[in-house]
């Protein structure tokens, strides 16, 4: 698969008078970008400031049923409130409503 690459790129580079390693270096730049644009797009989609919110599950109480709450968290890490409860999973959300 490199070889045809290659062969490619060196039938390309003759038509606009590139060196082979020139045109690999141009189309290694334009993966670049398109890698920097999907990028954005992804990180503009997680919400506002690029990191979203952090949802924090918790159960608590000792016997069954138990209860079970979840907060929102815009920065920082999921606290312990109260020892009696303990942080059973966490997720990442673009905002809370999501949680």
């Amino acid at each position: 698969m490199l070889e045809k690459i290659g062969n490619l790129a060196e039938r390309l580079a003759t038509n606009v008078s590139l060196s082979r390693r020139g045109f690999l270096s141009r189309l290694g730049q334009g993966a670049l970008a398109v890698g920097a644009v999907l990028g954005g797009i992804s990180t503009a989609a997680a919400g506002p400031g690029g990191t979203g919110v952090t949802c924090c599950y918790y159960r608590c109480g000792a016997g069954r049923p138990y209860d079970y709450y979840t907060e929102c968290r815009t920065r920082g890490p999921c606290p312990n409130p109260d020892p009696r409860c303990r942080l059973i999973r966490k997720s990442h959300a673009s905002n809370c409503t999501q949680c």
